[in-house]
């Protein structure tokens, strides 16, 4: 059944798409072109153009790429399309799964600031389960400086890691029955979220050289590693140095970049954005600390992605719009609602290129001595915020264009680009770029890729080929350190500011 049905009148030459909002539609477009197929519609009278193409009644066509050639059409606005499990949360895996095994296991990503897992049939590789939360270690640091430099004693190691198992019990309890039957568990993490998930001292990491106790999966026993809660065998995925780690190794081996001829760049965005950069065969890595705010930590109205997160927002005419995560009243913002509305503020001159606000216009109001841009009510964005945000715009910024500098590249000298992290799946790629977050791709070779860690210690669960891959990867990368290379913090300033 059709959602709504719009007629239009007196617009020919225009985008369907941009008159279909201002008439109240509000079709997405996140990924910022016409890649992602979230918007379709049916034409029912009239004529329009797709990609300079006439489109014949009754067909189904992409509004964002369709021009109106009538002086009156009539369109249905179809529903958006039901999409497996997995692919609300990580690119499907390409690589044939190994079916057939018996009994459940767990897959699970240790983010600084957020912990996702899954609950797997590895008979038939479908999820079951699947929940997300914030790392309660966050107490003890939100980076992961802060919580090496708690981990000076074994009473403290030892504190912070009980916080986080005993937050995994937690969220298994949640789960079903099959929950209790665990064969295995498979970790993706960076690698000193690995070295406290395991107990083992992680101060190695700390001070120079960065020397971390290990970067190769482990395996050990599951029996008595949780309070309440017994799994036959735990492993972790390898780490590829002190500050790459398994969440990047697993992303790698979703994507099976390492196996692809092509110019690649695999950008991990969290806390800690790690990039892999493949070029001529060659493979190199780094991290730049980005923070916790595109994590939903820290900012006036922020949360995860979740149902009710404000996730995208557009203009039309001076006007913002936004629409939420399963369509519900909007409780707050997600990091792809900030990088939205960040380039609306820009657009629409409310705020300048240091992300202040302007000449205090009519939107903006003051609350206990801030300047404050309010979306909703209750729902509100001031400058510290914004300069959060730029702040973590800025270290992924940095690192690239210190990348592309080193290595006397750019961005049309990439085949292939995945953008990995929670903000990955609905990201606005133009908006993305537009407020120089990110370069200037060509955008049709962007792919968005979701929770990648994940999805890699879901693939290493289900795919022993995958996870042997992975064995002495640490050996293939060249690891840059861009505290190292001289054009890394004249870059970060530059990157500080909107153009």
């Amino acid at each position: 059944m059709a959602e709504k049905i719009f007629t239009i009148t007196n617009a020919v030459g225009e985008n369907l798409h941009e008159r279909l909002n201002e008439l109240g539609a509000h079709l997405p477009k996140p990924c910022g072109s016409s890649r992602c197929g979230n918007c379709k519609a049916k034409l029912i009278s009239g004529k329009i153009a797709v990609d300079n193409e006439s489109v014949p009644l009754g067909e189904v066509f992409k509004p964002c790429k369709a021009k109106i050639l009538s002086q009156n059409i009539e369109v249905e606005i179809l529903p958006k399309q039901k999409v497996s499990r997995i692919e609300t949360m990580f690119k499907a895996p390409a690589t044939p799964l190994d079916t057939g095994k018996t009994g459940f296991a767990i897959a699970m990503d240790i983010g600084t600031t957020t912990v996702a897992l899954i609950l797997i049939d590895t008979q038939s590789g479908k999820i079951l389960e699947q929940d997300s939360f914030t790392n309660p270690q966050i107490k003890f640091g939100d980076d992961i400086i802060t919580r090496i430099a708690y981990c000076h004693s074994k009473e403290n190691l030892l504190k912070i890691q009980k916080c986080l198992l005993d937050e995994i019990e937690k969220s298994l309890e949640k789960f079903s029955a099959q929950a209790k039957k665990i064969s295995k568990m498979f970790v993706a993490a960076n690698t000193v979220m690995l070295h406290i998930f395991f107990g083992i001292d992680p101060s190695g990491m700390g001070k120079s050289p960065w020397t971390p106790s290990f970067l190769d999966s482990r395996k050990i026993s599951g029996s008595g590693f949780f309070a309440n809660l017994e799994i036959e065998e735990i492993v972790s995925l390898p780490s590829i140095s002190a500050f790459v780690g398994a969440d990047l190794s697993a992303a790698i081996a979703l994507t099976n970049l390492e196996d692809d001829p092509s110019n690649i760049l695999l950008v991990d965005i969290g806390t800690n954005a790690e990039m892999v950069l493949k070029i001529d065969g060659k493979l190199y890595c780094t991290s730049a600390a980005a923070g916790p705010a595109l994590e939903g930590w820290g900012l006036t109205s922020a949360m995860r992605a979740n149902s009710g997160a404000i996730s995208l927002v557009k203009i039309s005419g001076d006007k913002i719009f936004y629409e939420t995560i399963d369509d519900l009243p909007p409780k707050g913002i997600c990091a792809t609602g900030y990088i939205d509305l960040i380039c609306a503020l820009k657009k629409l001159n409310i705020i300048g290129e240091n992300g202040r606000f302007e000449n205090e216009p009519e939107f903006v109001t003051l609350s206990n001595s801030k300047k404050i841009y309010s979306v909703t009510d209750t729902i509100l964005i001031d400058e510290a915020d914004i300069a959060s945000i730029l702040k973590a715009k800025a270290a992924v910024r940095a690192g690239l264009e210190t990348l592309f500098k080193k290595f006397s590249i750019t961005p049309k000298d990439i085949d292939k680009i995945y953008i990995a992290g929670g903000l990955g799946k609905n990201l606005n790629l133009q908006n993305a770029i537009d407020i120089s977050f990110l370069p200037a791709f060509d955008i049709q070779k962007v792919d968005c890729i979701g929770n990648a860690a994940l999805g890699g210690a879901y693939l290493a669960c289900m795919s022993e080929s995958s996870f042997k891959k992975l064995e002495n990867i640490s050996s293939r990368f060249t690891n840059i350190s861009l505290n190292l290379e001289k054009d890394f913090e004249d870059d970060f300033i530059d990157a500080m500011f909107l153009p």
